[in-house]
C-alpha cells in the first residue's frame, strides 16, 4: 500500500491545472482557470480549476476533486495506478506500508517509455517516406491519415537494424535498446530489429506513455515463401512496462465514448480496434494477442459496466466466448458474446457498414456467456446438441458446470446461472443447485474465519495501526461493507475518485492493500486468508475486532451490506456539494456584480438540487 507521506508529496507536487490542461483548454478567471468540461458535453464553460487548493469542480454536472479524482476519471485508472502515474511525471519515489507491489520500480521504467517514444518518432516518420507498396497497402485497407494520427500507426522498414542504428545515433544505450525488447542480439551477437517490413500500432497506456507495439506485416513487400514462416502478426516481448495478460489496446482512444456509455467491446486484433473506430465506433478495445485474463477483466471494471465480446462466428470464435465465461465470474459486469457472419471480422464489417456500423453492431443478437460456456463443455464431450448427450456425459457435463457456477459469490447471479443451465440442459434445477453446492473447489474463505496473524515488527504496527474508533464514522461503516463484501466492494472503492480522495488515508491503504490480496490469481484461498491475518495484524487488533462484526454483519439476514455501502457514498457526496455550496455562499458574498452573482445563485440552486436528491443521508 502506498504510504500516506507519498500521498501528501504528490498532492504538494502535482499541478492540477498542468494535469487538467494537457485535456481541457483553461483560460484565467481571476484565481481560478475555467474551461469546458470533459466529462460532459457544454456549450459554455462550467468547468473550474483551483491551482492554490489543487481542486476541480464543474458547475453543470457537479464532477469534482483532486488531481488523483481527475486521472482515475480521465483515464480510468484506480486510485494506485494514479498515484503511480504522479509519481512518474513529478520525480516522486513512492514509498510503501506493509506489502509492496511486485514488479519493478517506477525508476526503471522511465528509459523504456522514453526509448518506445523515440521509437515511434522513426516508425512515423518511416511510413511518411515509405515506398510505394506500403502506401498502397495503407490505401487498401482505408486507414485516413486522421486515424493514422489518433492511433500513431507509423511502419517499420524492412531493414535488419534501422532502428536500432537510429536509436543508437539519439544516443541510447544499447542496454535500454534490448530492455525496450526493440531490438535482439543473433548468436553471433549482431543486433537486429524485431519489427521488420511491419505496419506499426503503438500499445498506449495513455497521451504519453507507450508500453510497447503491435505489427501487422505487409504482404507487398515479401515473397510467399517468406510470407508463409513470418507470423501476420508479432508483438513486443514483454518487458517491465509491457505485460500482454494486463494491457488492452486502444484506452486511451476509446475513454471518452467509454465514459460516455460506460459500455465496451472487446475484440481480437489491432486492426479490428483502429477500423471500428474509424466508422464511428469507439469503445471498442483489443487484447494484444493473448486470450482474455483475469488481469484483463480487472482493467475493465475501471472502465465499463457492461462488455460485449466481439468474437468471429467459427469455431475458434465461439470456444474463446466459452472459455471467458469463467474470467468473469465475480466482476461485476454484464457480459454477452456477439458472434459475425462467418464470412466477416470486425474489420471487414467497418469497410462495409462505415457510419452505420454502430447500428449494423447494435442489430445483431448477443449470446449469454453461459450458454457459450455449455456449448464449449458440449464440444469437449464431442456433441453438438445437449440431447445428443447420453445419461453418463449429461452427468460429467452438469458436475463441470457445477464446478464453474460454484465459484459465483453473488447469490442472486448463482442462481439466475442455475437456473438458466438447468433449462439448457435440460435438468432439475434443484438437482443442479445441489451440484453447485457440493461442487469440489470452495469460494472464497468468508470474512471472519480463524485470525491469528504473523508477527509484525512494532515499528511497523507504530506506522500503520490508527485505532478503528478514530476514524470517521463514514470511513468505520465503509470498512465494514468492505470487509463484509471483501470480493467486490474494494475495487468500486478504488475505481470511485469521490471516495479515494474523502475517506482516511488508513482507511484508502486498507482497501488497497484488500483488493490486491484478494484478486491476486497467485495466491490460493489458503494463501490469501495468511496475507489478510497479517494486513489485519499490522493495522492493529481493533481491525482485527472489526473483520468479526464484517462476518456477524454477513450472517445477519436483516442488514444489507451493498445498501449501507450505498449509502456512505451518497454522504461523502452530499458532505461534498454541502461544501461546495458554502464556498459558492462566500463568492456571492464578495461579488459585487450583478451578472455573476446570479450566475452563481444558479449554481447553488443545481447544487442545491443534487443534495436534496440524494435524501437524508447520513454527514
Amino acid at each position: 500500500m502506498i504510504a500516506e507521506e507519498s500521498i501528501k508529496e504528490l498532492l504538494e507536487r502535482a499541478s492540477i491545472s498542468e494535469i487538467v490542461g494537457e485535456v481541457v483548454q483553461l483560460k484565467r478567471a481571476g484565481q481560478n482557470q475555467v474551461g469546458l468540461c470533459p466529462f460532459h458535453s457544454e456549450k459554455s464553460p462550467s468547468f473550474n480549476v483551483r491551482e492554490n487548493d489543487g481542486f476541480f469542480h464543474c458547475f453543470g454536472c457537479g464532477e469534482s476533486g483532486n488531481v488523483f479524482k481527475f486521472l482515475m476519471e480521465i483515464k480510468g485508472l484506480s486510485f494506485p495506478e494514479a498515484a503511480e502515474e504522479l509519481a512518474s511525471r513529478y520525480g516522486v519515489r513512492l514509498k510503501y506500508e506493509g506489502t509492496k507491489p511486485q514488479g519493478p520500480a517506477p525508476s526503471s521504467k522511465d528509459p523504456i517509455y522514453a526509448v518506445n517514444m523515440l521509437a515511434l518518432q522513426y516508425f512515423v516518420r518511416a511510413l511518411r517516406e515509405a515506398p510505394p507498396q506500403v502506401s498502397g497497402y495503407v490505401q487498401k485497407r482505408q486507414i485516413t491519415d486522421p486515424t493514422l494520427k489518433t492511433f500513431g500507426i507509423g511502419y517499420a522498414a524492412n531493414s535488419r537494424a534501422a532502428l536500432f542504428e537510429f536509436l543508437k545515433s539519439q544516443h541510447v544505450p544499447e542496454e535500454t535498446i534490448f530492455l525496450a525488447a526493440l531490438a535482439r542480439r543473433n548468436e553471433q551477437g549482431d543486433a537486429y530489429d524485431v519489427f521488420r517490413g511491419r505496419l506499426i500500432f503503438p500499445v498506449w497506456l495513455d497521451q504519453k506513455k507507450i508500453a510497447g507495439f503491435g505489427g501487422r506485416i505487409i504482404p507487398q513487400l515479401f515473397d510467399e515463401e517468406t510470407l508463409a514462416r513470418f507470423p501476420k502478426y508479432l508483438n513486443s516481448p514483454e518487458t517491465p512496462v509491457y505485460q500482454k495478460s494486463k494491457i488492452l489496446y486502444g484506452i486511451p482512444q476509446a475513454l471518452p465514448a467509454l465514459r460516455e456509455t460506460d459500455t465496451a467491446y472487446i475484440v481480437e486484433g489491432y486492426m479490428d480496434v483502429v477500423s471500428l473506430n474509424q466508422a464511428g465506433v469507439r469503445n471498442v478495445l483489443a487484447t494484444c494477442g493473448t486470450a482474455l485474463t483475469d488481469l484483463h477483466v480487472r482493467k475493465l471494471t475501471q472502465l465499463a459496466k457492461k462488455v460485449t465480446v466481439l468474437f468471429d462466428g467459427d469455431a475458434a470464435g465461439r470456444n474463446a466466448a466459452g472459455k471467458s465465461f469463467t474470467t468473469f465470474l465475480n466482476s461485476g459486469i454484464d457480459v454477452a458474446a456477439l458472434f459475425l457472419p462467418q464470412e466477416d471480422d470486425p474489420d471487414t464489417i467497418a469497410l462495409k457498414y462505415a457510419e452505420r456500423s454502430t447500428e449494423y453492431l447494435d442489430g445483431l443478437p448477443r449470446k449469454s456467456l453461459l450458454d457459450c460456456h455449455i456449448e464449449y463443455l458440449l464440444g469437449k464431450f464431442g456433441v453438438k446438441e445437449v440431447r445428443d448427450l447420453g445419461s453418463a456425459l449429461k452427468g460429467k457435463l452438469a458436475d463441470e458446470l457445477a464446478e464453474a457456477i460454484h465459484l459465483v459469490r453473488n447469490n442472486v447471479e448463482r442462481a439466475e446461472y442455475v437456473e438458466r443451465a438447468a433449462l439448457v440442459l435440460r435438468i432439475d434445477p434443484h438437482d443442479l443447485s445441489e451440484m453447485v453446492r457440493t461442487a469440489k473447489g470452495p469460494r472464497a474463505a468468508a470474512p471472519g474465519a480463524e485470525i491469528v496473524s504473523e508477527e509484525v515488527s512494532e515499528d511497523d504496527r507504530a506506522a500503520i495501526a490508527v485505532p478503528i474508533e478514530e476514524l470517521p464514522r463514514v470511513d468505520r461503516e465503509l470498512l465494514l461493507c468492505s470487509m463484509a463484501l471483501k470480493d467486490s466492494l474494494p475495487a468500486k472503492i478504488l475505481k470511485d475518485g469521490d471516495l479515494c480522495t474523502a475517506i482516511h488515508p488508513r482507511t484508502l491503504a486498507f482497501v488497497e492493500n484488500l483488493h490486491v490480496i484478494v484478486n491476486d490469481p497467485a495466491l490460493d484461498e489458503t494463501q490469501k486468508k495468511e496475507r489478510l491475518k497479517q494486513l489485519l495484524k499490522l493495522f492493529g487488533n481493533s481491525w482485527a475486532e472489526y473483520w468479526r462484526s464484517a462476518y456477524t454483519m454477513i450472517k445477519d439476514k436483516s442488514v444489507d451490506p451493498a445498501q449501507a455501502f450505498e449509502e456512505c457514498r451518497r454522504s461523502i457526496k452530499k458532505t461534498k456539494l454541502l461544501r461546495l455550496v458554502s464556498e459558492i455562499d462566500r463568492e456571492i458574498a464578495l461579488t459585487s456584480e450583478d451578472a455573476e452573482k446570479m450566475i452563481l445563485v444558479q449554481r447553488k440552486f443545481r447544487l442545491s438540487r443534487q443534495i436534496a436528491e440524494l435524501g437524508g443521508t447520513h454527514g
